[in-house]
């Protein structure tokens, strides 16, 4: 076996977890999630971010596709990863949907707290927002790259 010297501020594996914040701060990885640590918020922001999921993945197969939803590129690779089913199709837009939901949490700087969470609830149970997010239209898209822009602005 390889004997290699101890060198200073180097701990072996074995070592007792840190104690202090400064040696907390040098072993991130030995650190374990406090949860009670976790707020309201947080909590709040999960079941928000839930409804946002459940409301666009939620029968995705119902309906037809139109010949313009088939044309796009993204939809051609989900074909190619997943196969080529309606469902599929509307992956794209849903995705996109759910990222409309998750960048109100962006807005937190601007909102405030509680306003971004109103705002995200709002997007995630939006009837117009749910709809489009669930078809195979660019509108999603555009929805969710325009709440982007709006955030880095």
């Amino acid at each position: 076996m390889l004997d290699v010297e101890a060198r200073p501020g180097v701990r072996s594996i074995d070592a007792e977890p840190p104690t202090d914040e400064a040696q907390r701060a040098e072993a991130p990885l030995l650190r374990s999630f406090d949860l009670s640590r976790v707020g309201g918020e947080v909590f709040a922001w999960a079941g928000v971010l839930l409804v946002g999921v459940a409301l666009r993945l939620a029968s995705l197969s119902g309906g037809a596709l139109s010949a313009e939803g088939a044309r796009h590129l993204f939809t051609a690779f989900l074909f190619f990863l997943v196969g080529v089913t309606d469902t599929a199709a509307r992956l794209g837009p849903a995705l996109a949907g759910i990222g409309t939901v998750v960048a109100a949490l962006w807005l937190r700087p601007y909102l405030g707290r509680a306003g971004a969470l109103f705002a995200g609830l709002l997007l995630a149970v939006s009837p117009s927002l749910v709809y489009y997010a669930r078809r195979d239209q660019p509108d999603a898209y555009a929805t969710f790259f325009g709440t982007l822009l709006l955030v880095a602005v």
